[in-house]
Protein backbone atom coordinates (compact mmCIF):
# COMPACT_ATOMS: atom_id res chain seq x y z
CA UNK A 1 0.00 0.00 0.00
CA UNK A 2 1.44 3.34 -1.06
CA UNK A 3 1.95 6.06 1.49
CA UNK A 4 -0.54 8.90 1.26
CA UNK A 5 1.47 12.05 1.86
CA UNK A 6 -0.36 15.29 2.62
CA UNK A 7 1.22 18.69 2.00
CA UNK A 8 0.92 21.89 3.96
CA UNK A 9 3.07 25.01 4.14
CA UNK A 10 4.25 27.17 7.01
CA UNK A 11 6.19 30.36 7.60
CA UNK A 12 9.52 28.94 8.85
CA UNK A 13 10.80 31.90 10.89
CA UNK A 14 8.64 32.99 13.80
CA UNK A 15 9.73 35.20 16.68
CA UNK A 16 13.13 35.42 15.02
CA UNK A 17 13.97 31.71 15.16
CA UNK A 18 12.79 28.32 13.94
CA UNK A 19 14.73 25.04 13.79
CA UNK A 20 16.22 24.39 10.38
CA UNK A 21 16.30 21.01 8.64
CA UNK A 22 13.64 18.50 9.68
CA UNK A 23 11.62 18.73 12.88
CA UNK A 24 8.15 17.94 14.17
CA UNK A 25 5.48 19.95 12.39
CA UNK A 26 4.49 23.20 14.12
CA UNK A 27 0.89 22.26 13.25
CA UNK A 28 1.04 19.09 15.32
CA UNK A 29 1.31 16.30 12.74
CA UNK A 30 3.91 15.16 10.24
CA UNK A 31 7.35 16.62 9.67
CA UNK A 32 8.40 20.19 8.94
CA UNK A 33 11.18 20.80 6.41
CA UNK A 34 12.92 24.19 6.56
CA UNK A 35 15.53 25.05 3.92
CA UNK A 36 17.61 28.16 3.33
CA UNK A 37 18.07 28.55 -0.42
CA UNK A 38 20.51 31.44 0.09
CA UNK A 39 21.55 33.31 -3.04
CA UNK A 40 19.91 30.66 -5.24
CA UNK A 41 16.35 31.59 -4.30
CA UNK A 42 16.10 34.40 -6.86
CA UNK A 43 17.71 32.41 -9.68
CA UNK A 44 16.09 29.00 -9.36
CA UNK A 45 12.90 28.05 -11.17
CA UNK A 46 11.95 25.42 -8.58
CA UNK A 47 13.16 24.57 -5.06
CA UNK A 48 11.79 21.73 -2.98
CA UNK A 49 12.15 18.48 -1.03
CA UNK A 50 12.85 15.01 -2.39
CA UNK A 51 11.54 12.04 -0.37
CA UNK A 52 13.12 8.66 -1.12
CA UNK A 53 10.68 5.84 -0.35
CA UNK A 54 11.83 2.35 0.64
CA UNK A 55 10.56 0.89 -2.67
CA UNK A 56 12.93 3.16 -4.64
CA UNK A 57 10.34 5.79 -5.52
CA UNK A 58 11.45 9.42 -5.45
CA UNK A 59 8.79 12.04 -4.68
CA UNK A 60 9.35 15.76 -5.21
CA UNK A 61 7.46 18.42 -3.29
CA UNK A 62 8.14 21.99 -4.44
CA UNK A 63 8.21 24.87 -1.97
CA UNK A 64 5.68 27.65 -2.40
CA UNK A 65 6.95 31.17 -3.07
CA UNK A 66 4.43 33.06 -0.93
CA UNK A 67 4.34 35.12 2.26
CA UNK A 68 2.92 32.29 4.39
CA UNK A 69 5.40 29.70 3.08
CA UNK A 70 8.77 31.43 3.40
CA UNK A 71 10.72 34.04 5.34
CA UNK A 72 13.43 35.76 3.35
CA UNK A 73 15.28 32.92 1.63
CA UNK A 74 14.05 30.25 4.08
CA UNK A 75 11.23 28.01 2.85
CA UNK A 76 8.92 25.78 4.90
CA UNK A 77 6.81 22.77 4.01
CA UNK A 78 4.99 20.17 6.17
CA UNK A 79 4.56 16.57 5.04
CA UNK A 80 2.30 14.18 6.92
CA UNK A 81 1.78 10.50 6.20
CA UNK A 82 5.46 9.51 6.16
CA UNK A 83 5.36 6.19 8.03
CA UNK A 84 8.92 4.85 7.76
CA UNK A 85 11.11 4.84 10.88
CA UNK A 86 13.92 6.43 8.85
CA UNK A 87 13.02 9.22 6.44
CA UNK A 88 15.48 9.62 3.57
CA UNK A 89 15.40 13.01 1.90
CA UNK A 90 17.33 15.81 0.23
CA UNK A 91 16.54 19.26 -1.03
CA UNK A 92 16.72 20.21 -4.68
CA UNK A 93 17.35 23.46 -6.54
CA UNK A 94 16.27 22.89 -10.14
CA UNK A 95 18.39 19.89 -11.20
CA UNK A 96 20.91 20.11 -8.36
CA UNK A 97 20.62 17.83 -5.32
CA UNK A 98 21.45 19.51 -1.99
CA UNK A 99 22.15 17.56 1.21
CA UNK A 100 20.65 19.04 4.36
CA UNK A 101 23.50 20.49 6.43
CA UNK A 102 21.25 20.20 9.51
CA UNK A 103 20.53 16.48 8.98
CA UNK A 104 20.79 14.11 11.95
CA UNK A 105 22.76 11.65 9.81
CA UNK A 106 23.55 10.68 6.23
CA UNK A 107 23.46 7.49 4.20
CA UNK A 108 25.76 6.64 1.29
CA UNK A 109 29.04 7.93 2.70
CA UNK A 110 29.82 5.20 5.24
CA UNK A 111 33.11 4.12 3.62
CA UNK A 112 35.95 6.23 4.95
CA UNK A 113 38.36 7.56 2.32
CA UNK A 114 36.17 6.90 -0.73
CA UNK A 115 35.11 9.70 -3.04
CA UNK A 116 31.34 9.95 -3.27
CA UNK A 117 29.20 12.33 -5.30
CA UNK A 118 27.03 14.26 -2.83
CA UNK A 119 23.99 13.66 -5.04
CA UNK A 120 24.29 9.97 -4.11
CA UNK A 121 24.26 10.78 -0.40
CA UNK A 122 20.86 10.94 1.33
CA UNK A 123 20.01 13.04 4.36
CA UNK A 124 18.33 11.01 7.10
CA UNK A 125 15.74 11.83 9.75
CA UNK A 126 15.37 9.11 12.41
CA UNK A 127 11.84 9.05 13.79
CA UNK A 128 12.52 7.15 17.02
CA UNK A 129 13.46 7.74 20.64
CA UNK A 130 16.36 6.60 22.82
CA UNK A 131 16.36 5.28 26.38
CA UNK A 132 19.00 7.25 28.30
CA UNK A 133 18.26 5.27 31.49
CA UNK A 134 18.56 8.25 33.85
CA UNK A 135 21.93 9.19 32.37
CA UNK A 136 23.91 11.49 34.70
CA UNK A 137 27.00 13.52 33.65
CA UNK A 138 30.09 12.75 35.77
CA UNK A 139 31.13 16.42 36.17
CA UNK A 140 34.77 15.68 36.95
CA UNK A 141 36.58 18.79 38.28
CA UNK A 142 39.40 20.01 36.04
CA UNK A 143 41.93 19.52 38.83
CA UNK A 144 41.00 15.82 38.98
CA UNK A 145 40.85 15.26 35.24
CA UNK A 146 43.06 12.96 33.21
CA UNK A 147 42.16 13.81 29.62
CA UNK A 148 42.76 11.29 26.85
CA UNK A 149 42.51 12.75 23.35
CA UNK A 150 41.90 10.37 20.46
CA UNK A 151 40.94 10.08 16.82
CA UNK A 152 37.93 7.77 16.61
CA UNK A 153 39.13 5.93 13.53
CA UNK A 154 42.82 5.65 14.44
CA UNK A 155 42.17 4.55 18.03
CA UNK A 156 40.99 1.04 17.19
CA UNK A 157 41.78 0.50 13.48
CA UNK A 158 44.96 -1.48 14.09
CA UNK A 159 44.53 -5.17 14.93
CA UNK A 160 46.56 -4.61 18.09
CA UNK A 161 43.56 -2.78 19.56
CA UNK A 162 41.72 -6.06 19.96
CA UNK A 163 38.46 -4.34 19.06
CA UNK A 164 35.85 -6.20 17.05
CA UNK A 165 34.45 -2.91 15.80
CA UNK A 166 37.54 -1.23 14.41
CA UNK A 167 37.62 2.51 13.79
CA UNK A 168 34.16 3.24 15.18
CA UNK A 169 32.30 4.70 18.15
CA UNK A 170 31.44 1.11 19.07
CA UNK A 171 35.15 0.35 19.07
CA UNK A 172 35.70 2.91 21.84
CA UNK A 173 33.14 1.05 23.97
CA UNK A 174 35.23 -2.12 23.43
CA UNK A 175 38.18 -0.33 25.06
CA UNK A 176 36.42 1.04 28.15
CA UNK A 177 38.21 -1.31 30.55
CA UNK A 178 41.55 -0.29 29.05
CA UNK A 179 40.74 3.40 29.47
CA UNK A 180 39.68 2.82 33.08
CA UNK A 181 42.95 1.02 33.80
CA UNK A 182 44.81 4.09 32.54
CA UNK A 183 42.87 6.24 34.98
CA UNK A 184 41.19 8.28 32.24
CA UNK A 185 38.38 10.52 33.48
CA UNK A 186 37.66 12.42 30.27
CA UNK A 187 37.73 11.46 26.60
CA UNK A 188 38.27 14.22 24.05
CA UNK A 189 37.36 13.20 20.50
CA UNK A 190 39.07 14.91 17.60
CA UNK A 191 36.39 16.10 15.12
CA UNK A 192 33.79 13.34 14.96
CA UNK A 193 31.01 15.31 13.32
CA UNK A 194 30.34 14.76 9.61
CA UNK A 195 33.16 16.13 7.44
CA UNK A 196 34.55 15.34 4.01
CA UNK A 197 37.90 13.61 4.38
CA UNK A 198 38.28 13.63 0.59
CA UNK A 199 37.90 17.41 0.26
CA UNK A 200 41.47 17.75 -1.08
CA UNK A 201 40.64 15.76 -4.20
CA UNK A 202 39.56 18.08 -7.01
CA UNK A 203 37.60 15.62 -9.08
CA UNK A 204 34.54 13.94 -7.59
CA UNK A 205 33.45 11.07 -9.86
CA UNK A 206 29.98 9.63 -9.96
CA UNK A 207 31.09 6.42 -8.26
CA UNK A 208 33.03 5.69 -5.10
CA UNK A 209 36.73 5.00 -5.68
CA UNK A 210 39.33 3.33 -3.51
CA UNK A 211 42.66 4.95 -2.71
CA UNK A 212 44.35 2.55 -5.15
CA UNK A 213 42.17 3.85 -7.97
CA UNK A 214 43.13 7.47 -7.43
CA UNK A 215 46.89 7.02 -7.61
CA UNK A 216 48.62 9.12 -10.24
CA UNK A 217 51.18 7.82 -12.72
CA UNK A 218 54.05 8.34 -10.30
CA UNK A 219 52.35 6.07 -7.79
CA UNK A 220 51.73 8.88 -5.28
CA UNK A 221 48.36 10.14 -4.13
CA UNK A 222 47.18 13.31 -5.84
CA UNK A 223 46.17 14.62 -2.42
CA UNK A 224 46.07 13.52 1.19
CA UNK A 225 42.97 12.51 3.09
CA UNK A 226 41.90 14.88 5.82
CA UNK A 227 42.01 12.33 8.63
CA UNK A 228 41.88 14.89 11.44
CA UNK A 229 38.72 16.73 10.42
CA UNK A 230 39.74 20.32 11.11
CA UNK A 231 37.50 21.73 8.41
CA UNK A 232 34.00 23.11 8.15
CA UNK A 233 31.59 20.22 8.46
CA UNK A 234 27.98 19.22 8.81
CA UNK A 235 27.90 19.93 12.47
CA UNK A 236 24.64 18.25 13.53
CA UNK A 237 25.55 14.67 12.69
CA UNK A 238 28.10 12.22 14.09
CA UNK A 239 30.41 11.02 11.32
CA UNK A 240 28.78 8.15 9.42
CA UNK A 241 32.06 6.40 8.56
CA UNK A 242 32.90 6.28 12.29
CA UNK A 243 29.83 4.13 12.95
CA UNK A 244 29.85 0.32 12.99
CA UNK A 245 26.10 0.21 12.40
CA UNK A 246 24.01 2.15 9.90
CA UNK A 247 22.33 3.95 12.80
CA UNK A 248 25.09 6.41 13.76
CA UNK A 249 22.73 8.43 15.99
CA UNK A 250 21.98 5.51 18.30
CA UNK A 251 25.58 4.28 18.25
CA UNK A 252 26.92 7.67 19.37
CA UNK A 253 24.30 7.96 22.12
CA UNK A 254 25.25 4.49 23.34
CA UNK A 255 28.89 5.60 23.49
CA UNK A 256 28.05 8.61 25.67
CA UNK A 257 25.78 6.57 27.94
CA UNK A 258 28.38 3.81 28.32
CA UNK A 259 31.11 6.31 29.20
CA UNK A 260 28.92 8.03 31.78
CA UNK A 261 28.10 4.71 33.45
CA UNK A 262 31.85 4.30 34.01
CA UNK A 263 32.23 7.86 35.30
CA UNK A 264 34.03 9.07 32.15
CA UNK A 265 33.16 12.37 30.47
CA UNK A 266 33.01 12.97 26.73
CA UNK A 267 34.33 16.20 25.24
CA UNK A 268 33.91 16.88 21.51
CA UNK A 269 36.46 18.89 19.57
CA UNK A 270 34.99 21.32 17.03
CA UNK A 271 36.66 23.44 14.41
CA UNK A 272 34.84 26.53 13.12
CA UNK A 273 36.12 28.83 10.35
CA UNK A 274 36.97 32.38 11.48
CA UNK A 275 33.88 33.89 9.84
CA UNK A 276 31.40 31.33 11.20
CA UNK A 277 28.43 33.01 12.89
CA UNK A 278 28.58 32.86 16.67
CA UNK A 279 24.79 32.42 16.81
CA UNK A 280 25.12 29.25 14.76
CA UNK A 281 28.00 27.98 16.93
CA UNK A 282 25.83 28.41 20.03
CA UNK A 283 22.98 26.47 18.39
CA UNK A 284 25.32 23.64 17.39
CA UNK A 285 26.80 23.22 20.85
CA UNK A 286 23.35 23.39 22.43
CA UNK A 287 22.21 20.63 20.07
CA UNK A 288 24.97 18.23 21.15
CA UNK A 289 24.38 18.93 24.84
CA UNK A 290 20.61 18.45 24.66
CA UNK A 291 20.46 15.58 22.15
CA UNK A 292 23.68 13.69 22.87
CA UNK A 293 24.43 14.57 26.52
CA UNK A 294 28.05 15.48 25.75
CA UNK A 295 29.93 17.02 28.67
CA UNK A 296 31.95 19.69 26.93
CA UNK A 297 33.67 21.05 23.85
CA UNK A 298 37.20 21.83 22.82
CA UNK A 299 36.90 24.74 20.39
CA UNK A 300 39.61 25.11 17.75
CA UNK A 301 40.12 27.80 15.13
CA UNK A 302 40.28 31.59 15.25
CA UNK A 303 37.43 31.95 17.69
CA UNK A 304 37.00 35.46 19.07
CA UNK A 305 33.61 35.08 20.65
CA UNK A 306 34.32 33.06 23.79
CA UNK A 307 32.09 35.32 25.87
CA UNK A 308 28.95 34.45 23.90
CA UNK A 309 29.55 30.74 24.49
CA UNK A 310 30.55 31.17 28.12
CA UNK A 311 27.47 33.23 28.99
CA UNK A 312 24.92 31.14 27.08
CA UNK A 313 22.35 29.86 29.62
CA UNK A 314 21.99 26.39 28.05
CA UNK A 315 25.77 25.87 28.15
CA UNK A 316 26.19 27.13 31.74
CA UNK A 317 26.67 23.54 32.95
CA UNK A 318 28.96 22.50 30.08
CA UNK A 319 32.76 22.44 29.97
CA UNK A 320 34.23 24.81 27.37
CA UNK A 321 37.88 24.41 26.48
CA UNK A 322 39.58 27.06 24.34
CA UNK A 323 43.09 27.33 22.93
CA UNK A 324 43.28 30.77 24.52
CA UNK A 325 40.99 33.06 26.50
CA UNK A 326 41.71 36.82 26.25
CA UNK A 327 42.32 38.44 29.61
CA UNK A 328 39.40 40.85 29.16
CA UNK A 329 36.98 37.91 28.83
CA UNK A 330 38.08 36.20 32.04
CA UNK A 331 36.27 38.86 34.06
CA UNK A 332 32.97 37.75 32.50
CA UNK A 333 33.37 34.23 33.89
CA UNK A 334 31.52 33.73 37.15
CA UNK A 335 33.33 32.08 40.05
CA UNK A 336 31.84 28.76 41.11
CA UNK A 337 32.82 25.57 42.89
CA UNK A 338 32.65 23.78 39.54
CA UNK A 339 35.08 25.37 37.09
CA UNK A 340 33.82 24.64 33.58
CA UNK A 341 36.01 26.99 31.50
CA UNK A 342 39.56 26.04 30.51
CA UNK A 343 42.37 27.00 28.18
CA UNK A 344 45.32 25.02 26.85
CA UNK A 345 48.75 25.59 28.35
CA UNK A 346 50.60 25.33 25.05
CA UNK A 347 54.09 25.64 26.53
CA UNK A 348 53.64 22.85 29.06
CA UNK A 349 54.41 19.90 26.79
CA UNK A 350 57.56 21.53 25.38
CA UNK A 351 59.04 22.48 28.76
CA UNK A 352 58.09 19.23 30.46
CA UNK A 353 59.65 17.18 27.68
CA UNK A 354 62.91 19.08 28.10
CA UNK A 355 62.62 18.69 31.86
CA UNK A 356 62.14 14.92 31.56
CA UNK A 357 65.12 14.74 29.19
CA UNK A 358 67.26 16.37 31.86
CA UNK A 359 67.84 19.70 30.13
CA UNK A 360 69.16 22.37 32.47
CA UNK A 361 67.36 25.46 33.80
CA UNK A 362 63.81 24.03 33.83
CA UNK A 363 63.25 23.29 37.52
CA UNK A 364 61.63 26.67 38.19
CA UNK A 365 59.35 26.29 35.16
CA UNK A 366 58.31 22.83 36.34
CA UNK A 367 57.49 24.11 39.82
CA UNK A 368 55.53 27.09 38.48
CA UNK A 369 53.36 24.79 36.36
CA UNK A 370 52.46 22.70 39.39
CA UNK A 371 51.50 25.81 41.37
CA UNK A 372 49.47 27.50 38.64
CA UNK A 373 45.88 28.05 39.76
CA UNK A 374 42.97 30.25 38.72
CA UNK A 375 39.62 30.08 40.54
CA UNK A 376 37.76 30.80 37.30
CA UNK A 377 39.73 29.18 34.46
CA UNK A 378 41.12 25.68 34.36
CA UNK A 379 44.52 25.11 32.76
CA UNK A 380 44.91 22.03 30.54
CA UNK A 381 48.47 20.70 30.78
CA UNK A 382 48.73 18.30 27.84
CA UNK A 383 51.95 16.30 27.78
CA UNK A 384 51.15 15.14 24.23
CA UNK A 385 48.80 16.47 21.60
CA UNK A 386 47.93 15.59 18.02
CA UNK A 387 50.13 18.32 16.49
CA UNK A 388 53.31 17.56 18.44
CA UNK A 389 55.27 14.58 19.68
CA UNK A 390 53.44 11.30 19.99
CA UNK A 391 53.83 9.59 23.36
CA UNK A 392 56.21 7.04 21.83
CA UNK A 393 58.35 9.76 20.25
CA UNK A 394 58.34 11.75 23.48
CA UNK A 395 60.87 9.46 25.12
CA UNK A 396 62.24 7.57 22.11
CA UNK A 397 63.64 10.34 19.91
CA UNK A 398 65.46 13.63 20.21
CA UNK A 399 63.21 15.18 17.54
CA UNK A 400 59.80 14.55 16.04
CA UNK A 401 59.79 11.25 14.21
CA UNK A 402 56.24 11.03 12.87
CA UNK A 403 57.14 12.56 9.50
CA UNK A 404 53.80 11.60 7.99
CA UNK A 405 52.23 14.33 10.11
Amino acid sequence: MKQKICIDYFKPIKCGVYPMGVNGSPKGNGLAFAFDAGALFSLAKEIGVIIYLSDGTELRFPFKDSYNAKSGTVYGICLSGLTDKEIFYNFYVDKDIVNDKYALSYRGNQSFGKLVDSSNVKSVYVNSGFNWENDVPPKVPFEDSIIYGLNVRAFTMDKSSGSRHKGTFRGIIDKLEYLKELGVTTLCLMPAYEFDECENFKKVPSKALSMEEIQNEAGKPKALLNCWGFTEGRYYSPKSSYSYSLDVVTEFKNLVKSLHKEGIELIMQFYFPPDYLVEEIVQILRFWVVNYHVDGFRISGQIERETALILDPVLKDTKLWFDYIPTENVGRIEESRYRRIASTNGNYRNDIRQFLKGDEGLVNSFISYQKAYDPKVGLINYICDYDGFSLMDLYSYDRKHNEAN
